[in-house]
């Protein structure tokens, strides 16, 4: 029986030791902390809680974990963007497949060493530049020219990431939105967050995703994601398409721009989520991440290419060959709904979802709020009534059943 350590933080995903089962594979759960769930799927000595957000101790409580029980890994990997070069650590030093070290560190997990490589290697890129949002200087960022993005060097969901228009900005109200959204209350990584930031040429176009696994070097791109995004300056992922509605030409230009990229960042063995921009059909990169989609996109995945997206993550994180090519069926919509408020409320009412359910070819609806809860708007992360997914054979249908969605839904905030 193979033995795959899986290294996750807070919020571990319970489809990873289920997929694990039906693979018949052994789990070395390493986490941040004990969640009940972990008992269903494997014994209490395999699983180790250790402070998985400081790198020195997770590998030294790994190895030492590993030494004592004499195990023997086949495989180490995780679903979480923050413990991608913890992951890549500890296989590195376990013998197993991996991402590669430096690779590991010049990803989303440090989205400035990602561009000093791009820019050594001359991968076309957004141009950038760095500062420190608590510093009280604005100079760096009243020089840059405008329009322009400000983000974290690490982080997911665009939590702090901003588009500045113009100089007319307020600094002050910059610093305070990234307080509000850049802290451990939102993710324990931000812990580490000390202002540093990366500050980026706004490149503007379609918003997409190109995900796939590295293995042996070898690049096998699964599909293609179109996000719609709300409006700007923020960045909150509002809707999303698959696969991507892109030219042939844009498509084929965008997978060759993203083989290059992995090339020159060093993945040797890895799932892989890179997401661009496509300006008047070229690519530029806005970040790579060494680990597969996160939340549940795999099952939307799944659906538009009849595959097992977890399944071909084992089987990448083993060392495993990929298909190289997959054909969808169709084109999945899913979207968060979003009120149209400006100023923040409590969730009065909620009709509609129940007819939404009842919708043909509507596979996924969850309700993410409940009567009486605050309803957030910009610049705090803003808060979705609830979410759908819809898969369908064309985009027309597609659009139709949005129309008919809005329709449905009545909501009252007080």
């Amino acid at each position: 029986m193979k033995i795959i350590i899986i290294v996750e933080h807070n919020t571990p995903k319970e489809f990873l030791l289920k997929k694990a089962k039906e693979r018949q594979i052994r789990v070395v759960m390493v986490a941040n902390k004990f969640n009940d769930f972990f008992l269903k799927y494997l014994p209490k000595e395999d699983i180790l809680i250790t402070d998985a957000f400081n790198l020195h101790t997770i590998t030294e409580d790994v190895l030492f974990f590993v030494k004592k029980r004499n195990l023997k890994i086949d495989a180490v990997g995780t679903f979480s963007e923050d413990l991608v070069i913890a992951t890549a650590d500890i296989a590195s030093m376990l013998g197993c497949k991996t991402i590669g070290q430096l690779a590991s560190r010049s990803t989303s997990c440090n989205k400035l060493a990602m561009r000093i490589c791009l820019a050594e290697n001359g991968i076309r890129q957004p141009k950038f530049d760095v500062f420190n949002i608590y510093s009280n200087d604005e100079s760096i960022l009243r020089k840059f020219p405008k329009p322009c993005v400000i983000k974290p060097l690490f982080g997911t969901s665009s939590h702090g990431v901003l588009m500045i228009e113009n100089n007319s900005f307020d600094y002050q109200k910059i610093v305070d939105i990234v307080k509000a959204t850049v802290n451990q209350e939102h993710r324990e990584s931000f812990k580490r967050f000390h202002g540093n930031m990366l500050i980026e040429e706004y490149v503007p176009g379609k918003m997409l995703s190109f995900d796939g696994f590295v293995t042996s070097k070898k690049v096998s791109i699964v599909g293609s994601i179109e996000f719609v995004m709300s409006k700007e300056p923020y960045f909150t992922q509002v809707a999303s398409y698959i696969p991507a509605r892109l030219t042939v030409n844009e498509r084929s230009f965008a997978e060759a721009y993203v083989k290059r990229v992995i090339k020159v960042l060093g993945f040797i063995d890895s799932p892989f989520h890179a997401e661009l921009r496509i300006k008047d059909g070229c690519p530029y990169l806005i970040e790579i991440a060494g680990r597969m989609a996160g939340a549940t996109i795999h099952e939307t995945y799944n659906k538009v290419y009849n595959i097992d997206m977890l399944n071909l993550m084992f089987k990448c994180w083993l060392g495993n060959p990929i298909p190289k090519k997959y054909i969808p069926r169709g084109v999945n919509y899913h979207q968060l709904f979003y009120p149209k408020i400006n100023k923040i409320g409590a969730l009065a009412d909620l009709n509609g979802l129940d007819e939404v359910k009842k919708l043909e070819n509507v596979w996924m609806t969850r309700q993410m709020i409940n009567i009486g809860d605050i309803v957030r708007i910009h610049p705090d992360l803003p808060t979705p009534l609830f979410e759908y997914a819809v898969f369908l054979k064309d985009l027309n249908t597609i659009y139709l059943t949005k129309e008919r969605v809005a329709q449905m839904i009545k909501y009252k905030i007080v």
